[in-house]
């Protein structure tokens, strides 16, 4: 296994960072979609990440969105070496290009 991937501690918390890095702004189903992991498995990861003081999360209406801690003291140099991972893993790339992040018109056909 690379060691890269498991730099946060395991694969999963790692792509957690990367995905969060490249969308600015999710939620837990969001992260859970597009990890393919439970969504218990990721609420875990970001309350401990929001107990380390990496992430914070913000209601928004029904929903829970999480960011990065803008008052993290490493966030410039972490959120480098997140943009500069996502680079290398061209399947995360993949799929967070093939991710809806808005809702469908009312209406619309699925096609």
């Amino acid at each position: 296994m690379n060691a890269s991937k498991t730099l946060f501690g395991s694969e999963t918390r790692t792509q957690l960072l990367i995905v969060i890095e490249a969308l600015q702004e999710t939620h837990v189903s969001e992260l859970a979609r597009i990890l393919a992991r439970p969504k218990s498995r990721i609420h875990k990861i970001v309350v401990d990440m929001e107990a380390a003081g990496v992430l914070t999360g913000m209601q928004e209406g029904g929903s829970r969105r999480i960011i990065f801690n803008p008052r993290y003291t490493f966030l410039p140099e972490l959120r480098a070496l997140l943009a500069k991972m996502l680079l290398r893993d061209t399947e995360l790339q993949s799929t967070l290009m093939e991710t809806r992040r808005r809702p469908r018109r009312i209406g619309k056909p699925i096609e």
